[in-house]
């Protein structure tokens, strides 16, 4: 049996590849194993029964962490002063409702939602508090679009801003509202032209690249091409589905496979594994991650992940690469040495017949 032996180098980088891939398993076995019962809430404002002029002097709620930091900055010009029902991490669909909870939104004034809540846990809450009348349904997507991109992001400030207005429409309110959303923009818009560069930078355009779908407008913005997705959360996802995933990385040649954390991560690890693609994770709600509190923090981190999964993708090209090569050159190094043996076979034979012939 012939033995093939691979250089230093070789066994050097797949070494590399080995410890970051079990480095990542033991982070995300982390993640998926973590209480959830102690979420990364955003730090509320004091309970205040009795409605009032100021907004900053009632409650205001939100059912996710995104909700919450965008109202917390268009009423209070910073982060950290909305709670949210949900912890960043867990998709709106699987939330589990805490005893707490009812507390939380009990003598909320406003309960900031995307809407798609309700039919899962958020009726039930309300209904449970006693305050159905103060939920305010922003919407699963404002104006047909999701959140994940910054020039989206702002449409979901702007629809928030309105909603504050009218309910808060003392002059003074409304005006500081505005200013705080027109600040807010301009740091979303101000990050959104770094990101972009950075995205040139690190050479975006044009991968390809399946996806789950609520990171589809995300990787678009940020110049992949999108050659494939899946609409469903993992355990709603079949054999047959995930398999034309796979297929379709297989055939348009997709480098990365990018799941949503919040819909689940399985999916995206087998089709990555039966395409030779890398997986990458990014994170749709902002503490979904550690030290990502906020919508900012969150994107930063996402296209953070994209570069470090394109970087994996080129190395791994270069192992492969690099073990191709040398396994071509032994073969070609083994076909010379069977040609000189053969030769030198044919060379004794002739030498045994003519000594045989002269004897």
């Amino acid at each position: 049996m012939k033995v093939v032996k691979i250089s230093k180098k070789a066994l050097y980088l797949l070494s590399i590849v080995i410890l970051i891939n079990i480095l990542g398993l033991f982070a995300l076995n982390f993640y998926n194993k973590r209480d959830i019962s102690d979420p990364y809430l955003i730090t509320g404002v004091p309970i205040n029964n009795s409605a009032d002029v100021d907004p900053t002097k009632n409650e205001t709620v939100a059912a996710s962490t995104l909700l919450g930091d965008f109202a917390s900055q268009i009423i209070y010009g910073e982060s950290g002063h909305v709670e949210s029902v949900m912890p960043g991490g867990v998709c709106p669909a699987h939330y589990e409702v805490k005893p707490s909870d009812y507390d939380l939104v009990d003598s909320a004034d406003i309960i900031f939602s995307h809407g798609m809540e309700a039919g899962f846990w958020l009726n039930d809450l309300l209904t449970g508090a006693g305050n159905t009348e103060a939920e305010v349904k922003v919407g699963p997507m404002v104006g047909g679009i999701p959140w994940g991109p910054p020039a989206n992001a702002i449409h979901y400030v702007n629809n928030m801003t309105d909603v504050l207005n009218n309910t808060y429409n003392q002059t003074a309110n409304q005006t500081k509202f505005r200013q705080n959303a027109d600040n807010f923009i301009a740091n979303i818009q101000s990050n959104k032209t770094y990101l972009e560069g950075l995205a040139s930078t690190y050479g975006f355009d044009g991968i390809k690249v399946v996806c789950m779908m609520h990171q589809r407008a995300f990787l678009e913005w940020l110049g992949f091409e999108v050659v494939g997705e899946w609409t469903k959360s993992d355990e709603q996802m079949s054999v047959s589905e995930v398999n034309i995933l796979i297929q379709n990385a297989t055939t348009y040649g997709a480098q990365l496979i990018v799941s949503n954390l919040q819909s689940g991560t399985d999916v995206g690890a087998q089709v990555a594994s039966e395409s030779n693609a890398i997986h990458v994770i990014l994170c749709n709600f902002p503490g979904g991650v550690p030290n990502t509190p906020t919508y900012i923090d969150q994107i930063h981190y996402n296209v953070e992940q994209l570069k470090y999964g394109k970087d994996l993708f080129a190395l791994y090209q270069e192992i492969l690469s690099d073990i191709t090569a040398e396994r071509n050159l032994y073969q070609i190094l083994s076909f010379v040495f069977i040609g000189i043996s053969v030769v030198a076979i044919v060379v004794v034979v002739f030498q045994q017949i003519r000594i045989k012939k002269t004897a």
